[in-house]
């Protein structure tokens, strides 16, 4: 790959991190009294600070990915890191609330989906690092993102039903054997009985 295609495809990165930071922060913003609570059950101490400081700390990332993308992948991995520690302390916790990482769109309970998510968006971030400035990608870059972005829905979608169900490929059971019918009694023959004389 190119020097040229490399920054093409990491400012495709940036860019597509921003916009999930940006999402992340005006969701909280927009219901604010909702992120209060959830954070709240999660066991965050000061609720309504922690949502205005990771309001603002998903801001600034936005901002850093879009203006410096390698300072704001940087910035970005470690916010992420510090949410996945975090994500997984309250699975292990068993805590039955959702993160609210995305507002109403992220309303299950904390699992292994959000773990994963996590885990391809600092992928995305570690991408986004090889270039110092915003470039605009080419076709080739946007779709290598795209793609990237679907594989990491598909893997996180499995592994939460692996948690869920307890397997991903599920072998149907065989059906059962059909039974024969009880015997029942004989049917009446319907000819007419002889007559005797």
């Amino acid at each position: 790959m190119s020097v040229a295609e490399r920054a093409e495809l990491a400012s495709t990165a940036a860019v597509l991190l921003a916009v999930v930071f940006g999402w992340a922060a005006f969701a909280k913003l927009g219901d604010r009294f909702a992120a209060t609570g959830r954070f709240r059950r999660l066991g965050l101490p000061a609720p309504g600070l922690a949502v205005r400081l990771i309001v603002a700390v998903e801001l600034v990332t936005a901002l850093a990915l879009v203006t410096r993308p390698r300072i704001g992948g940087i910035v970005a991995i470690a916010v992420l890191a510090a949410f996945t520690l975090f994500l997984a302390d309250a699975i292990r916790r068993g805590v039955q609330v959702g993160c609210g990482c995305f507002g109403q769109a992220a309303d299950h309970p904390v699992s292994g989906r959000d773990l994963a998510r996590n885990v391809a968006l600092v992928a995305v971030a570690v991408i986004a690092t090889d270039t110092t400035t915003l470039v605009r990608p080419g076709g080739e870059a946007s779709v290598l993102a795209a793609t990237i972005v679907r594989v990491a829905a598909v893997l996180a979608g499995l592994w939460d039903l692996r948690r869920t169900t307890g397997r991903i490929w599920a072998v149907p059971e065989p059906l059962p054997e059909p039974q024969p019918e009880p015997m029942s009694a004989p049917l009446p023959d319907p000819r007419p009985e002889p007559l005797l004389v």
